[in-house]
């Protein structure tokens, strides 16, 4: 009897072993995963390092071109990685994730006005990007967050550190990045082949190339052009 006893104990403990050696930290299935992140703060730093203040809905594309739904997106623009949320554990994205798209939440998924980020954009970079427009020309925003400032008082004024975000655009055009300053040297630049078309539309639609989102519209009009 204590043989049999011993047997089935000794299953158990095999059994109970090997389940414990085939848990995964994700549990997400393959070949999607992630690796748990934990998120950088500091008590002495108000804010956080995340882009959004908060999580937002979209889906990642895989290099193989898979895609899968998430439903808590975010981006450490300290870090410049997405991380993602289930069930309160934070996931930090491995390297087949190619592409972040972030629902635009009055369109909707697959609205035109989502946000695009890439990691194979940026010649030798991997790093994710937010993509503006695509195409002939491609306008390409960095992120960057870090804590600036001191922390002081003299008993009246206090000051605190601060996360503080900080985004740079820049062209990419026949395989250079060029720093972009939004305007109308920069605009005649970009589109000089194609002046005639982009001043009318310019003109009809009442735009101006020093504004920002005025810019990117123009530049999405050249870019279907033929």
């Amino acid at each position: 009897m204590s043989k049999v006893l011993f047997t089935l104990f000794s299953i158990f403990f095999v059994t109970c072993c090997f389940s414990q050696v085939n848990i995964s930290p994700n549990i997400l299935a393959t070949p999607f995963q992630g690796d748990r992140f934990t998120m950088t703060s500091s008590a002495d730093v108000e804010g956080t390092p995340l882009l959004f203040d908060n999580w937002k809905t979209g889906k990642i594309i895989l290099s193989n071109g898979q895609v899968y739904p998430l439903q808590k997106l975010n981006f450490d623009a300290s870090k410049l990685k997405f991380i993602y949320s289930i069930k309160d554990t934070l996931f930090e994205m491995q390297d087949n994730v190619t592409q972040v798209r972030i629902d635009d939440e009055r369109g909707g998924p697959g609205s035109a006005n989502e946000m695009v980020f890439r990691n194979d954009l940026l010649p030798g970079k991997t790093y994710f990007v937010q993509l503006l427009t695509n195409g002939k020309v491609s306008i390409l925003r960095q992120f960057s967050k870090r804590p600036e400032g001191e922390n002081y008082t003299n008993g009246i004024i206090k000051e605190t550190r601060k996360y503080v975000l900080h985004t740079s655009d820049v062209i990419l055009q026949d395989g250079n990045i060029i720093p972009l300053t939004y305007g109308s040297d920069a605009l005649t630049q970009l589109t000089s082949d194609k002046k005639s078309e982009v001043e009318k539309y310019v003109k009809a639609n009442h735009l101006k190339a020093k504004k920002e989102d005025d810019f990117l519209k123009i530049i999405n009009f050249y870019n279907s052009l033929p």
